[in-house]
């Protein structure tokens, strides 16, 4: 029997992949101005979303600003735990307490107009 071989030649995906950009690039041209639309909302989610999460990493490091976020050691979750178990177990969480009263009490004032635009008809 003959075996049956599942792989393209090597010209065949050169051939698809060409295809495939002059087909991207025609559509490049015929829509240039629908594309040049998307850039700015491309543009603000990379600026303002994208970027802000490379700070994100510092929750999770040893941070040390001589070092900076890449230098700095790894510290995982040791921060986490010692706030939450510290909350639990320490006389002063009253801070942290008194904090989340008072999110909750700012969120007062804007949830409850909202539900009665939102019940009312």
């Amino acid at each position: 029997m003959a075996e049956i071989s599942l792989r393209r030649s090597p010209s065949k995906t050169r051939e698809r992949k060409e295809r495939r950009l002059s087909r991207f690039a025609r559509d490049l041209k015929v829509n240039r101005y629908l594309w040049l639309m998307i850039l700015p909302v491309l543009a603000f989610y990379v600026i303002f979303c994208y970027v802000p999460m490379y700070g994100v990493v510092i929750a999770f490091k040893d941070f040390s600003p001589m070092k900076g976020i890449l230098g700095s050691s790894w510290a995982g979750l040791k921060y986490f735990q010692e706030f939450f178990f510290r909350v639990f177990a320490c006389a002063n969480s009253s801070v942290n307490v008194d904090n989340i009263i008072c999110l909750f009490i700012s969120l007062l004032p804007s949830f409850v107009p909202a539900l009665l635009c939102a019940v009312l008809p």
